[in-house]
Parts: structure tokens; C-alpha cells; sequence
């Protein structure tokens, strides 16, 4: 009965997360760039997107949805509480001939620079985005 249970509950949790995504979702992994920006081709134009620096022992995410502007973003260290930055974020582009729609993540340049601390020089970033 425990073991029924435990599985309706994160059934039941996985569809309430997903929900608000019902359309497509692509996973993948970038080298982190640090001083560039990264472009990531998704072949949709994505209504939320999570960065993970993965290779840092520390969690270091980063979250953009549609509902903030583009270069912006919710920062989160594993360290600290959340902090909203508006520059060097997440940018979303709708593709053209030459290039799929998809994401940037965008360049650090500082050790204060949030992004930066994601967007780590040959560190592995793990990417989520969805529509």
C-alpha cells in the first residue's frame, strides 16, 4: 500500500510540474564559454529554459522564463537565496536560414557577474528547455 501510494504522489507531482509545458522539451550538455556567449539550437523558440553548471561541486543554475525580459534571469548558487539579474541571462532567438530557433546563455565577465559563475570556462552546463 506505502509503495502505491509513493508512486501516484510522484506521478502525480511529475504531471503538476509539466503541465504548464504540454508542448516539446530538449535536454543537452555545452562547454561553458565564459567570456562568449553560448548558443544553443533547440528548433523551437523555448517559453522556459535551466542551466546547470554541473561540473562545479556547488549547484550553480540558472532559470529564465517568457515572462522576463531577454539577457534576464534567476540566479540561484546553491549557496544563497535566488537573485534576479538583467543582463547576460538567457536570450531566446526564433531562428532564421542559416540558424535553428533556440537559446543563448550569455557571457561572464567578472567573479560578481552571476552568469559567469554558470557560464564557467570549459565547464560542463546541462541544459533544459521547453515549450
Amino acid at each position: 500500500m506505502k509503495r502505491y501510494f509513493l508512486v501516484l504522489a510522484i506521478l502525480a507531482v511529475g504531471c503538476f510540474a509539466f503541465a504548464a509545458f504540454a508542448g516539446q522539451m530538449i535536454t543537452g550538455t555545452v562547454t561553458g564559454t565564459g567570456t562568449t556567449s553560448i548558443n544553443v539550437s533547440t528548433g523551437f523558440v523555448p517559453d522556459a529554459v535551466k542551466v546547470t553548471n554541473i561540473t562545479n561541486g556547488t549547484a550553480r543554475v540558472m532559470w529564465w522564463d517568457k515572462g522576463m525580459g531577454a539577457g534576464h534571469g534567476a540566479y540561484i548558487n546553491g549557496t544563497s537565496g535566488p537573485k534576479m539579474i538583467a543582463v547576460n541571462g538567457i536570450t531566446t532567438y526564433p531562428g532564421d536560414s542559416t540558424h535553428a530557433a533556440g537559446f543563448t546563455i550569455g557571457q561572464g565577465t567578472g567573479s560578481l557577474n552571476y552568469t559567469n559563475q554558470v557560464n564557467k570556462t570549459a565547464d560542463t552546463l546541462s541544459y533544459e528547455a521547453y515549450q
